[in-house]
């Protein structure tokens, strides 16, 4: 996923089963009887543990898998989907679920790591990750407080919006899932109302919503209800059983209780929660915004948490963390005077097109069919990245305008199912790319080639365990596709021969990095530090940049505390890896054998990635 970022510099002119079916293992030439017994062991622990983690969850098994039946998921008679709904937090449930992490956290460390096969190790370092980190959040004496975090409403739609998206990428392949989808879809008169609860709670809590908050959301509700059945989910829903492989007496029989479900009970529910949201309005005080920087050491606490969920580390020092955002922001700068002392040895015309790039009456890339990009960006993909055995047919949709003019999201990749290669789909925010090419190559490099699609592709042809696969560290997922983004810039700067041309794809590709960087270190200054708008000016009319934009970018921030952090700090340490890597190994360094090391253990945090950097260039 690609997020928004402001232009903030000022202008030059003075942004499963846990293995494979069979775990793949490094050919040896013998091993001993309890090795072997304990590896099968550990697969049999991985194909169980496979199956709590997706759950009895029709959405889950229909986006991920073709046939879950091959991965031992025996649908439940009794089985009906609902969409996700809030339900109150006790103490009591807190305990149960720690319990259940602490009983699971028992299980594992039985497994003798060192008799596990190097794939397995991996697997077994994401499910222990993965239970650590959530027993941490549900242990009683660290006192989390689940109302703390922002969740189901915010000023891009929310949870309402990520169910138009659920629904958006969900698959028809039998009836069970058209039978699956109606229940979906009738389950939001319930969950939607829920939020409304939640909202309730939170300010009984102590965490009022702001009007601003209030206002974005109902915004959007009320953008759907007015479109009443024109709304694109519609259309949605009768594409996809009209292109399914069902019977055409099935597709009869089943599109009609869809719509009807749509009609009569999502249209409504959307409707009914803007009207319950707007009765809250006036429940918190604008002097008091700011959320996390209000809420002093629980929010610090949190903040600590899901930082160390979102990059993957176990124990993060924030100040130390935010002193490496600052030097890294220091660097980008230095790098973008540098850019412009250079603009002094431009010649007159030269200098000219410079600025026409800078005002955007000059492109560097003109091409607006996101398949054709595509094709570019394979030929660019394969300069940094081992080339893929598969090719799957990748396809390109528009968020519709109620869902694109609301969200910070440029675009976003949806995976595939793990036990398929035929056919992959990103989704673009027409509002926000439609007029700007330069964008569009860019974010199709993040969400495709050789972002996110690419990545997740090879990691499915290399064999990793279907664990290792789907468990996705967002630090390292965006940082990654950042870092392509980055070196796009450098070969589209090489394949020209145009000085104007190559010193804007060098100011380009430095302004981007800062860009996110910049987001991260005022996300930490506002939601960790405290910082009040007026801060937020100073801080970046001090560091040269566009102090007009605080207010806008603090009230974005106060919403997702750590967000940006995988974009900002996740795309600085892929910049520092390929830089000490450089240095280090100088004529010896290979971009494609050291990306092949950064992709090795699937989308691991940086804890993992440090270590098989290190290791590699020892």
């Amino acid at each position: 996923m690609k997020k928004k970022a402001l232009f903030i510099l000022i202008p030059v002119v003075l942004l499963f089963s846990c293995s494979k079916n069979n775990t793949q293992t490094t050919p040896e030439i013998s091993l001993d009887e309890d090795t072997i017994k304990e590896r099968e062991d550990f697969d049999t622990y991985c194909n169980e543990f496979f199956l709590s983690y997706l759950g009895n969850n029709a959405y889950h098994w229909n986006v991920f898998t073709v046939n879950p039946k091959s991965f031992g998921y025996e649908r439940d008679e009794n089985y009906k989907a609902s969409y996700t709904t809030y339900l109150k937090s006790t103490d009591e449930d807190m305990k149960e679920t720690y319990q259940m992490y602490q009983d699971e956290i028992t299980l594992i460390s039985k497994y003798n790591y060192e008799k596990l096969s190097s794939n397995q190790q991996i697997t077994y370092d994401y499910i222990a990750g993965f239970l650590e980190k959530q027993a941490e959040y549900y242990n009683p004496e660290n006192g989390f407080d689940d109302y703390l975090d922002l969740n189901y409403i915010d000023s891009n739609g929310g949870s309402v919006a990520d169910f138009d998206s659920m629904i958006k990428g969900y698959h028809i392949n039998t009836v069970y899932d058209v039978i699956d989808m109606n229940s979906y879809i009738s389950s939001t008169t319930t969950a939607f109302n829920s939020y409304f609860e939640y909202a309730q709670d939170k300010i009984e809590k102590g965490y009022a919503l702001s009007d601003k908050t209030i206002d974005g959301m109902t915004s959007f509700l009320d953008d759907i209800t007015s479109q009443g059945e024109d709304y694109y989910l519609f259309t949605v829903v009768e594409d996809k059983i009209s292109s399914s492989t069902l019977s055409q007496d099935d597709k009869n029989n089943y599109l009609p209780l869809l719509e009807e479900s749509l009609k009569e009970c999502y249209l409504p529910a959307v409707n009914d929660l803007s009207s319950s949201l707007k009765t809250l309005k006036g429940s918190l005080q604008e002097s008091d915004e700011g959320y996390y920087s209000k809420y002093g050491d629980k929010a610090k606490q949190m903040y600590k948490y899901n930082l160390e969920s979102l990059l993957g580390y176990d124990d993060i020092n924030i100040e130390d963390y935010i002193k490496e955002l600052d030097e890294g922001i220091s660097s980008y700068m230095t790098s973008i005077n540098q850019v412009i002392l250079k603009l002094q040895l431009l010649s007159n015309k030269e200098y000219e097109n410079f600025l026409k790039y800078v005002n955007g009456d000059l492109k560097l890339s003109n091409e607006t069919d996101p398949s054709t990009i595509l094709e570019t960006l394979k030929s660019y993909a394969s300069t940094i990245v081992p080339k893929l055995s598969s090719d799957p047919e990748i396809e390109f949709s528009y968020m519709d305008d109620a869902v694109a003019k609301i969200t910070n999201t440029v675009a976003y990749y949806t995976k595939s199912p793990i036990d398929s290669s035929f056919k992959e789909y990103i989704t673009l925010n027409g509002l926000y790319l439609n007029n700007d090419t330069d964008e569009l190559i860019t974010t199709i490099a993040h969400e495709g080639y050789p972002g996110h699609l690419y990545e997740y592709v090879y990691l499915k042809e290399i064999g990793i365990s279907n664990v290792a696969t789907l468990m996705t560290n967002t630090g390292h997922g965006e940082g990654w596709a950042c870092y392509v983004e980055e070196k796009l810039y450098d070969y589209l700067a090489d394949k020209s021969s145009s000085k104007a041309y190559k010193l804007y794809c060098e100011y380009s590709k430095y302004n981007f990095l800062v860009s996110y960087l910049l987001y991260a270190r005022v996300d930490a200054g506002i939601n960790y530090e405290g910082w009040n708008t007026t801060k937020l000016t100073s801080y970046l009319n001090e560091n040269g940049f566009n102090g007009d934009v605080a207010e806008e970018l603090y009230d974005q921030l106060i919403e997702m505390p750590t967000v940006y952090a995988s974009y900002g700090y996740g795309s600085l340490k892929m910049h520092k890896y390929h830089l000490e890597a450089k240095n280090k190994l100088k004529s010896k360094y290979d971009e494609i054998e050291f990306n092949k090391i950064i992709l090795s253990h699937g989308w691991a945090g940086f804890e993992t990635l440090d270590k098989l950097v290190s290791d590699y260039l020892k």
